[in-house]
């Protein structure tokens, strides 16, 4: 994989690494299993995902790899956040269709469709495509910069999910959004296809949020079902963390990143457990 500097689209590619291993961890080797094969209904030349958990980041991979922009807007879900501006000043716009709620929500029915199906469709092709879209853009709604966006006096228009506030960190990560990709830069990015030393690096971190963050401490976030308040749960987390505690073209003080970082491991926990629960509920083999 390509990685573009200054241009990414959402959790970084070792967040949605790490969101999968937690939900792949959750549902055990015979669901596993039962995923992968749904997964490999479609398949790459020369192998191009080899071990399973690379396949997380197969919709920032078109997008980056292959310019595939048709399904950009399904990647996020920017409510607006009105930062001394009166909300008639806005010119920004909230699209309630295209976005990652429904693209979760979408891909979910898609998956969990049994057969018979119409003109002797068997829905390899269709299944494989929404789950692999589904593995990626349950991560995306749980980055609270796709789940809102700033307007200020200055950018009436919006910050594209912080992409348009600036952090004086290094080039890579040279916006708000891109911190928040990159779990504060905690985590590191490993060259790709992962050697099982970066697949362990990765799995040891999603073992200690699994550690950190067990499911008995989510309860009350799980029990929340409904996509569209999960979404306004994330908006929150954005306005009262994201965009807090740090301004435009600033540094980030050692105890933003702290514990924002501490808020970006509770995310991919929420997550991993969401998404695990949605592959027990829908993924089988025609």
């Amino acid at each position: 994989m390509v990685l573009l500097a200054g241009t990414v689209y959402s959790w970084s590619g070792p967040s949605h690494v790490i969101v999968y291993m937690i939900a792949r961890k959750e549902i055990g080797e015979k669901q596993c299993a039962l995923v992968d094969k749904i997964v490999n209904y479609l398949s790459e030349p020369e192998n191009t995902y080899k071990n399973p958990y690379e396949i997380a980041m197969w919709a920032d991979d078109m997008k980056m790899s292959h310019n595939f922009k048709a399904l950009n807007e399904y990647h996020y879900y920017d409510q607006l956040f009105y930062d001394g501006i009166d909300p008639k000043d806005v010119t920004a716009t909230v699209d309630p269709i295209y976005n990652v709620v429904n693209a979760v929500i979408i891909s979910y029915n898609t998956i969990k469709q049994k057969p018979p199906y119409p003109y002797h469709f068997d829905g390899h092709f269709a299944k494989s495509f929404a789950l692999r879209f589904l593995i990626h853009m349950v991560g995306d709604l749980h980055q609270p910069l796709h789940a809102a966006a700033r307007c200020t006096p200055a950018l009436p228009g919006c910050d594209a999910g912080g992409n348009k506030f600036p952090v004086n960190i290094d080039a890579f990560t040279n916006n708000l959004h891109a911190l928040w990709d990159h779990a504060m830069n905690k985590v590191q990015f490993k060259t790709r296809p992962y050697s099982n030393a970066s697949i362990n690096y990765y799995q040891n971190i999603a073992d200690e949020i699994i550690k950190q963050f067990p499911r008995s401490s989510l309860s009350a976030d799980l029990a929340i079902k409904d996509q569209w308040k999960i979404a306004d749960k994330n908006f929150e987390v954005a306005v009262n963390y994201a965009y807090k505690g740090i301004k435009e073209g600033d540094k980030p003080t050692d105890e933003y990143l702290d514990t924002r970082y501490e808020i970006c491991k509770r995310q991919m926990a929420l997550a991993g457990y969401r998404l695990a629960d949605m592959l027990k509920e829908i993924v089988y083999v025609d």
